[in-house]
């Protein structure tokens, strides 16, 4: 089996691809990854990947922008990789790679064609013209595709109603979670606040998120600085980081709330920061099922 993602930042699509990649039985599928190389302010599972011994490889045509010539390169590249490792499965993951590597897995003579939708890469903030070409490229896509695979209902809905298949080619599977982990953290509740420099009796309120227009951290801050208003002893943590990092940072100034507002940048000690919070907020303007909210579940949150 070969699973095809368009980058791997720190980020739910690619710890979900990661986690099904360590967790397959090996004695039933070979499993190999193939990845764009693009990383950046978000994070890098990469050298994750290659410690925990899953095969790798870094396509450097595939990148994340629309850009005609390496994306017919790309889907020349993954062709041609693809018809050499005879792969049974090709699962694609991300929506560049999901359009390009299904094509590629299809051109290869692939026999199974498996794509899972984090979340659509259509939405309503884009322009008429960006939106209806997304719909169109996933609309013909799935005609080669055997199986949709999405991690919430919401993304069955949404595909529907936009003519993206039928029914029957979607299959709900949630991702899953190392629940053992968000259980137990292996440091306290009272060192992790030490360490952020909030006091033990305060209340915390906490995310984990990328700094992106997508996940709305300014949302998050603005919600904040209402709830700072009427509340001195609360404290708020924004863990994570993204290309908006530097206007996170000026509105915390702004707000005047440098003392209550702690950002970490990116962390992987994910399962002690939420058991450090009292209460888990999430700002995404849209998502497909956010691997953080049954993660902050599993360490108790409300």
């Amino acid at each position: 089996m070969l699973h095809i993602i368009t980058r791997l930042i720190v980020g739910g699509a690619q710890e979900n691809t990661m986690l099904t990649a360590v967790l397959l039985d090996p004695s039933r599928c070979a499993v190999d990854v193939v990845s764009g190389p693009q990383t950046g302010s978000e994070g890098s599972l990469i050298e994750e990947f290659r410690t925990r011994d899953i095969p790798l490889t870094i396509e450097p045509a595939l990148v994340r922008e629309i850009n005609p010539l390496k994306d017919l390169l790309a889907l020349f590249r993954l062709t041609r990789f693809i018809r050499r490792g005879r792969y049974t499965i090709v699962h694609t993951h991300s929506s560049k790679a999901g359009i390009l590597g299904r094509w590629a897995a299809y051109l290869a003579g692939t026999p199974i064609i498996v794509h899972t939708v984090h979340g659509w890469g259509h939405h309503d903030r884009q322009s008429p013209l960006v939106r209806r070409s997304y719909i169109l490229l996933e609309r013909v896509t799935q005609r080669i595709t055997d199986k949709l695979i999405v991690v919430s209902p919401r993304n069955i809905e949404k595909g529907l109603a936009d003519g993206i298949g039928t029914p029957e080619k979607y299959i709900t599977i949630r991702s899953g979670i190392e629940l053992d982990r968000f259980r137990r953290p292996s440091r306290s509740r009272e060192d992790v606040r030490a360490e952020l420099g909030i006091p033990v009796d305060s209340a915390v309120v906490g995310t984990v998120t990328r700094l992106s227009p997508q996940k709305a951290p300014l949302d998050f801050l603005d919600a904040a600085a209402h709830v700072a208003a009427q509340q001195p002893n609360v404290h708020f943590v924004i863990v994570g980081d993204g290309p908006l990092r530097a206007d996170v940072e000026a509105q915390v100034v702004t707000l005047k709330l440098t003392e209550r507002i702690h950002l970490t940048g990116l962390r992987r000690d994910v399962p002690d920061l939420l058991h450090s919070f009292d209460i888990f907020a999430l700002s995404s303007l849209w998502e497909g099922l956010p691997r953080v909210l049954p993660q902050a579940m599993a360490a108790g949150l409300p």
